[in-house]
């Protein structure tokens, strides 16, 4: 079985440059929308469009895409 892989090095980049909102789903159902602040090779920093910041560990998210 071939394992998934997140988003690219360069696609994060794009995304925080652009000040794109992304959505992160994790493994137990949770959902976070908001832009990417900063990110490093175990989590990502997450402004929510509540104003609310968390970060959320990769090993957690199950699943993300860009928020409409």
């Amino acid at each position: 079985m071939q394992s998934l892989k997140g988003p690219t090095f360069s696609e994060i980049k794009k995304f925080i440059k652009e000040e794109i909102k992304v959505e992160f789903n994790t493994i137990n159902n949770k959902t976070f929308t908001g832009k990417i602040i900063w990110f490093d090779d175990y989590s990502f920093h997450l402004a929510q469009e509540n104003g609310v910041e968390v970060t959320l560990l990769r090993n957690a998210i199950a699943y993300y895409c860009q928020s409409l």
